[in-house]
């Protein structure tokens, strides 16, 4: 008993000594010094461009006087504001200026068999649209050659009339050669029919030259405001100065449709202006070609001509209102539009 609680005694010394020596036991803490930072991605919202209307977006412009507005995306031919159907021939989709566009070929036109009611009584109107067209090419034959002649963009149709209520083509045009295609500008005619009381001059028939229109996307507003008989073209938000007309040419921003003929371009005569709109059987709309073109003719008043040929451009963002835009909204529609808004 002796002897062992003498060992026991030792190894409890020999551990006291061994604890002495290596020191006191401590507590060890793990400490993280790795700080997770977080990232969140702010998304960027595109702001519209300044401009003189301070609007947000091309459907701000002139909004409550919009009555009928193309923008055929997602390759369709229906009008947005009146829901207006139309039925397409040949008609391709392409990327246009915003989404898609109407492609012509010559051959490709969409008939609405119903234009609605706020088209058929515009008395005055400004119509805006974008196009990408070639310069036409005259037809030198008597047969009906697709694409070649004046081609046809847009018909408010008389559909008992030669002469549609509301027409735009383009016109070939050379150079002083009289042989070479102008490559730069385009000749745009626009026709008006009004059958109001005291309108002798019932088919108005004034164009306007389109520089650098040739082969690239370019904005157009034509516009006409019935009460003054003013009638005004703007290019890519500029107005235009080069009008041709019975009675002209004309170098100013704007020229007056008189009900009567003036006489000059003083209107030595003292007509009166052509003042608001009558149309009259305005029950069909085309875009793509004239009245005449389609198949069969929307109007009795004449079947196909050789000179009257479809457009074989791109048209984008086609757009009528029932009033003249002013020329603030006309530059602002173009730079809206043009940045995608």
């Amino acid at each position: 008993m002796k002897s062992t609680t003498l060992k026991l005694g030792a190894l409890v010394l020999a551990g006291i000594g061994l604890f002495m020596s290596i020191g006191p036991i401590t507590s060890c803490t793990k400490t993280n010094t790795v700080t997770k930072t977080d990232t969140v991605e702010v998304p960027v919202v595109p702001q519209p461009p300044s401009n003189p209307s301070n609007a947000t977006s091309a459907n701000g412009i002139d909004s409550l006087n919009l009555v009928a507005y193309w923008p055929f995306d997602n390759s369709s031919l229906t009008e947005k504001i009146q829901s207006l159907a139309g039925v397409g021939t040949n008609v391709r989709f392409p990327n246009g200026v915003k989404g898609t566009c109407f492609q012509g070929n010559g051959g490709a036109y969409a008939v609405y068999a119903n234009p609605g009611t706020a088209l058929p009584a515009l008395q005055s109107f400004s119509l805006a649209f974008w196009i990408n067209a070639d310069q036409p090419i005259a037809n030198p034959d008597t047969a009906i050659l697709p694409g070649l002649g004046a081609q046809g963009l847009f018909d408010l149709a008389n559909v008992s009339s030669f002469w549609a209520n509301l027409h735009i083509d383009f016109e070939p045009r050379r150079l002083a050669d009289g042989k070479t295609p102008d490559p730069d500008t385009l000749d745009m005619k626009v026709e008006l029919t009004s059958t109001a009381t005291g309108v002798s001059w019932s088919n108005q028939f004034p164009e306007v030259l389109l520089p650098g229109a040739v082969g690239r996307w370019s904005h157009v507003v034509i516009t006409y405001d019935g009460p003054s008989g003013t009638f005004t073209i703007y290019l890519n938000g500029t107005t235009l100065n080069r009008y041709g007309y019975a009675y002209g040419p004309f170098m100013a921003n704007s020229i007056t449709l008189y009900a009567n003929d003036p006489g000059s371009s003083t209107n030595t005569n003292g007509a009166a202006p052509l003042g608001n709109l009558k149309f009259a059987n305005a029950s069909a709309l085309v875009i793509g070609t004239w009245q005449l073109s389609t198949n069969p003719s929307l109007t009795s008043g004449s079947g196909a001509q050789p000179w009257a040929s479809g457009y074989t451009g791109g048209l984008d963002e086609l757009r009528v209102y029932k009033d003249a835009l002013s020329a603030n909204d006309a530059n602002s529609l173009y730079i809206l539009e043009k940045a995608g808004f």
